[in-house]
C-alpha cells in the first residue's frame, strides 16, 4: 500500500477517533477518561482494520493464479495479520470495557462503561 493511501487512512482514523471521543464523553461523562480513550482507539482501530481488509480483498480479487502467486501469498499474510492480530486485539480490549451481556445504556440513560480501571484488571 502506498504511503499516500496510508496517510489518508491515518488522517481519517484521527478524525474518527476524535468524533468517537466527543460522543462517548457526552454519553458517559462519569466514566474513567482512560477507558473512554482506549475505547475510542479500539473502535477507530476496528474501522482501520476494516478499511485495510477491504483494500486487501479488492487487490486479491484482481490476482490470477499461478501468475500472481507471490502477490496472493503476500496479501493473505497481510489479511491474517490485520484481522487475526490487530482486529482481535481491538475486540478483546473492547470486550473488557463494554459488558456484552448488559444493555449498552443504563436506566439513567448513560452509556455503560465498566468502572474504574477495567483495562488494568485484564
Amino acid at each position: 500500500m502506498s504511503s499516500a493511501k496510508m496517510a489518508k487512512i491515518l488522517k481519517e482514523y484521527l478524525v474518527i477517533n476524535r468524533a468517537l471521543h466527543r460522543l462517548l464523553r457526552s454519553a458517559s461523562p462519569r466514566a474513567n477518561k482512560r477507558d473512554i480513550s482506549w475505547s475510542c482507539v479500539d473502535l477507530a482501530g476496528l474501522w482501520e482494520v476494516t478499511t485495510l481488509h477491504r483494500q486487501h480483498i479488492r487487490s486479491l480479487i484482481k490476482c490470477s493464479y499461478p501468475r500472481d502467486r507471490e502477490k496472493i501469498e503476500e496479501l493473505l499474510t497481510e489479511i491474517q495479520v490485520n484481522l487475526l492480530s490487530q482486529g482481535i486485539d481491538h475486540i478483546e480490549t473492547l470486550k473488557k470495557v463494554y459488558p456484552v451481556s448488559e444493555a449498552p445504556f443504563s436506566d439513567t440513560g448513560m452509556l455503560r462503561i465498566i468502572g474504574n480501571n477495567a483495562l488494568e484488571k485484564a
